[in-house]
């Protein structure tokens, strides 16, 4: 489970899947497969519980 830039928007909070040559792959709650590039993601928070 992790929370990118404070979890602003719901495609930002959910499973990472993979990192990959600086591309995220997120399953979000919905259900949604999200892609991210690294260089736009400012934070990545990990929630204690799921550490």
């Amino acid at each position: 489970m992790v929370v990118i830039d404070g979890g602003d928007k719901s495609e930002k909070i959910g499973l990472l899947q993979k990192l990959l040559n600086n591309k995220l792959i997120l399953i979000t709650a919905e259900r949604e497969t999200v892609y991210r590039n690294l260089a736009h993601v400012n934070t990545i928070h990990l929630p204690e519980s799921f550490v």
